[in-house]
């Protein structure tokens, strides 16, 4: 059966003219009742303009310090920037086996005008001090359609997603998930120069240590790092222990003007890095938009490769990137600093990075020769490692 609520006179009758209601929005709710043929009472829990929906992930955390959270897209999941929302275990029968086992589970209400909705679950520590997020493109579904396909890059991911069930049952959805997709797979670009993923456990730090990376460039904003629970100061000192030099430098996610704003300021950065540590892993958030940008800028303007050469490059080599070939254009027709002076701050100290501007009219050459590019930056031991974006004018 079909039905939609309505708000009326108290005194509205079952026969009267449906005028000067208020209409719930969206499409008309609808029940299976050879659901409830077994329980010989139908019983409903529905939210005005909102549906139910039900998430499950079948993961093996039990460890009682960790707990598994879900970000997204909505509100009722953080809406990506405020704190993830913690699941509870719950025992549920697997739609595969139908075997009862213990799921992670969320319920919330979802508005009737969202269809699409985005989403990762995340694995926190009860003290709030780490975290593990999927890695990966985010899961996806299209509550029109009940599709979880999203584009090419999810399909390629070294981190798949998988689906047990997604179904619509009773006014509201319900979702089973498997697999937590947080493996860590980085790629070499050239010689020295790797991208991917911010690294987010002391395993992963050792791991591109034997890889022979010796400096390490992150573009992860103040905002990401504090919505994923790193504090940079220490984990700069898990760097240095392991012997690799960590900067930062924030360029925010999902924001053309500053990528090309900041993109050339990047690509100088990255080169100072290389020529005074050779191997060097260059990595935003997941690794596949604001660093692939930045490594392009970088080929194009210190190592001689065509625009068309370094995209193909960092396509190749790194599968999924996404790359918007009009904004490196614009970036390196335009001057690449026009700030002379790049702030870096340490715990107790400050010092000064300085570039001259290249120009339309500077050539590569003239950089490789050292005619337009100085740095003072202090030698390695006494470097801060902390890089903030300049301000507007000094």
């Amino acid at each position: 059966i079909q039905y939609k609520y309505v708000i009326g006179p108290s005194d509205l009758r079952p026969d009267a003219v449906f005028t000067g209601v208020l209409w719930k929005e969206g499409p008309n709710r609808y029940v299976d009742l050879k659901h409830y043929r077994k329980h010989g009472a139908v019983k409903l829990k529905d939210s005005w303009n909102h549906r139910r929906f039900v998430l499950r992930l079948k993961h093996d955390c039990l460890d009682p310090e960790r707990v598994v959270c879900v970000s997204g897209s909505i509100e009722a999941l953080g809406s990506r920037s405020e704190t993830p929302v913690k699941m509870e275990l719950k025992m549920k029968r697997d739609p595969r086996t139908h075997e009862l086992g213990l799921f992670w589970q969320l319920a919330f209400d979802v508005p009737v005008h969202i269809r699409f909705l985005r989403y990762r679950y995340v694995v926190r520590d009860v003290h709030g001090l780490r975290s593990l997020w999927e890695r990966g493109p985010d899961r996806f579904c299209d509550l029109a359609t009940l599709q979880t396909n999203q584009d090419m890059r999810s399909r390629i991911s070294e981190n798949p997603k998988e689906t047990i069930s997604f179904e619509f049952r009773r006014n509201g959805f319900r979702k089973v998930d498997a697999k937590f997709a947080a493996d860590f797979h980085f790629h070499r670009i050239d010689r020295n120069l790797f991208l991917g993923p911010a690294p987010q456990s002391q395993k992963e730090i050792e791991f591109l240590k034997g890889s022979g990376i010796k400096a390490l460039l992150s573009l992860q904003t103040d905002e990401e790092m504090h919505h994923r629970m790193v504090d940079w100061n220490r984990a700069k000192q898990e760097y240095q222990h392991a012997g690799i030099y960590a900067v930062n430098f924030g360029v925010p996610d999902n924001d053309i003007e500053s990528l090309l704003e900041s993109g050339r300021q990047v690509a100088l950065i990255l080169n100072d890095l290389r020529q005074t540590y050779g191997a060097v892993y260059l990595h935003c958030d997941e690794g596949y938009f604001r660093s692939p940008h930045c490594a392009i800028l970088y080929l194009s303007l210190f190592q001689g490769l065509s625009i068309e050469e370094a995209i193909a490059l960092v396509v190749r080599r790194r599968p999924g990137v996404s790359i918007l070939r009009a904004a490196i254009e614009k970036s390196v027709e335009e001057p690449i600093l026009k700030i002379e002076k790049i702030r870096s701050f340490d715990f107790d100290r400050e010092s000064v990075l300085q570039a001259t501007v290249l120009t339309k009219e500077s050539s590569l050459e003239e950089f490789e020769n050292g005619k337009h590019y100085r740095s003072t930056l202090a030698p390695p031991s006494e470097r801060s490692g902390r890089l903030l974006p300049p301000a507007r004018s000094i």
